[in-house]
């Protein structure tokens, strides 16, 4: 018979290319579709990448996703940078009992596909990155409503290529203002780098490809250069799940020291020439005259002049001194209902205002633009941070003139030295604006404290239980940089998150309406603040004071955590 005659479908090899044409939809032999993948991938901007579409085989990746669903167990994590729900690695899956893995039989084959030697060979042509080791590098991710992960590079280790292959619910098609977009960066210099030895990504991404079930996103993992993030999932009932991972090389790429996760984690900056490094500081400190040490209490002229600002209850000496006592037992302190009604509530019509005209309250991400202009500008470097800040005269802006005449006074500093018994030696302050759906600061070594700080930061936000509880993001976490006990490396993904989850020292203080956060920092202590949902009930509002400052014996020895 001629079946029993002809080669076709017998021989070495056989098996595996009918167990890759069960699994696979794509025809990755094909020299067409493999030239025309090339093609896409290399003129791809900002950088190489490419999408594949109907990868999988419909039948298989639909019982996949059913497996995933019903017979995985996913983590919830959050820190600095993302907030998932996430598998274990899938290379794990070798390891479970014969019944375990029996309630993943789909999963397994297409993870055995994905990195057989047959689909790297198809990745190492269409993207000419070179060869790929035989390491299994894979998890599933579930970024529910609120679900993000925030600017990076991906650069860790061996890694060379990445890839996203979504399992989004095949019955409903994802839209543009569900959120969850692959959001790809380009890069641009700065004026200050003349060398441009250090790229920064772009204030907002220049591509987005939403999360289309059974295709893939694939693209070059690229130093300093394959910035991306995940847009936050602002649709409640549509979960985003994809199966996410790494094919990797025998070494490093080429240029890791600019990776993100280095620039991060490192003492020094990676390129210390470079002015663009010194970005994420506001202003230098600016040395007050003498240091400011009130030693007994506040004079006539500071009272009636912090009164204008201030609620009468924070100007009353016996309070000051019960708030001075807890604040040395524990080195921070959250002070509510910081200034008079009268000025909360001209602020508060200041902030409604902007954010309704700017549709803050519609619980769907912002233009990337909105807020620019009347004296406030972008901050970055957006692997970092990203926020609008105010450099304003005050004119149009009650925030900035409540700096300039409030908080940059002789007598706010002392008041804040009564509070806190510490002498201030220098100062800077600066207004800042944290947009639903957009601007976060991330915890790394550019906001890492040289020496004794106190932070004195006024909170502005809408009165709401939602800021209190967490969910939307907003507060402000201070934790210590253990990282140089630990090396920083880039071996892992969790270094990311080891200071966040580990340290019994983390100090979280919730974004709350008209509220003054006092925190004493030593040396070595980073800060950020988290992400704002595009579910908050409006922007934060702060205006950010910190002091250098000389500590007292006590604290020199060491008896301050914070």
């Amino acid at each position: 018979r001629e079946d029993a005659m002809t080669p076709g479908g017998r021989g070495i090899g056989a098996k595996r290319k009918r167990q890759d044409g069960d699994v696979l939809s794509i025809q990755i032999e094909s020299q067409d579709v493999r030239s025309g993948v090339a093609k896409e991938f290399k003129e791809a901007h900002p950088y190489r990448h490419c999408v594949l579409k109907d990868v999988c085989d419909e039948k298989l990746l639909r019982s996949v996703r059913k497996e995933i669903i019903t017979n995985l167990k996913a983590t919830f994590k959050e820190t600095d940078i993302y907030k998932v729900l996430q598998t274990g690695d899938l290379a794990n899956l070798d390891g479970l009992d014969k019944d375990s893995l029996g309630q993943l039989p789909q999963l397994k084959r297409l993870r055995d596909v994905l990195y057989s030697k047959e689909f790297r060979g198809f990745v190492e042509s269409v993207t000419g990155c070179g060869e790929l080791i035989d390491k299994t590098d894979c998890s599933c991710n579930i970024y529910p409503q609120g679900g993000h992960l925030l600017c990076h590079d991906d650069v860790i280790g061996t890694r060379k290529v990445s890839y996203i292959l979504y399992l989004t619910d095949p019955e409903r098609e994802w839209e543009s203002e569900d959120g969850g977009a692959l959001a790809l960066y380009d890069c641009i210099g700065h004026p200050n780098d003349e060398k441009k030895k250090l790229p920064l990504p772009d204030f907002h991404p220049v591509k987005r490809i939403l999360p289309t079930w059974n295709t893939m996103a694939m693209f070059a993992v690229l130093p300093g250069k394959s910035f991306h993030d995940i847009e936050e999932v602002v649709v409640s009932d549509k979960p985003r799940l994809s199966i996410s991972g790494w094919w990797h090389g025998e070494k490093p790429p080429e240029g890791s020291e600019k990776a993100t996760l280095n620039q991060i984690l490192a003492k020094k900056d990676v390129d210390e020439e470079s002015a663009v490094a010194k970005l994420d500081r506001v202003d230098p400190f600016v040395k007050f005259p003498s240091a400011v040490h009130a030693e007994g209490w506040l004079s006539a002229d500071d009272i009636s002049h912090l009164a204008r600002f201030i609620n009468p209850e924070y100007l009353v000496r016996g309070s000051v001194e019960r708030i001075a006592e807890k604040f040395v037992d524990e080195s921070h302190i959250q002070l509510y209902k910081f200034l008079n009604d009268d000025l909360v509530g001209h602020i508060s019509r200041y902030i409604k205002e902007r954010d309704q005209a700017e549709g803050m309250f519609k619980s769907e991400i912002p233009k990337y633009t909105s807020g620019i202009g009347d004296s406030w500008t972008m901050r970055g470097p957006t692997h970092k941070q990203r926020f609008l800040e105010s450099a304003g005269d005050g004119e149009n802006n009650v925030l900035v003139k409540l700096k300039t005449d409030c908080f940059g006074s002789l007598a706010f500093q002392k008041l804040v030295s009564c509070m806190t018994k510490v002498a201030l030696n220098s100062g800077r302050a600066s207004v800042r604006r944290f947009r639903p759906g957009l601007d976060y600061t991330l915890a790394h070594s550019g906001v890492e404290t040289a020496g004794y700080q106190l932070d004195a930061t006024l909170c502005m936000v809408e009165d709401s239980e939602q800021w209190g509880l967490g969910e939307v993001g907003g507060y402000d976490c201070y934790m210590v940089n253990d990282t140089e006990a630990k090396g920083p490396n880039n071996a892992s993904a969790e270094v990311y998150s080891e200071a966040a989850e580990d340290d019994d020292e983390t100090v979280t203080l919730p974004a709350t309406r008209n509220c003054l956060n006092l925190v004493l920092c030593n040396e070595g202590v980073m800060r950020f603040t988290k992400y704002i949902s595009a579910t908050a009930p409006g922007s934060r509002w702060d205006i950010m004071n910190e002091y250098e400052i000389t500590p007292d014996d006590d604290e020199e020895d060491g008896d301050n955590k914070d």
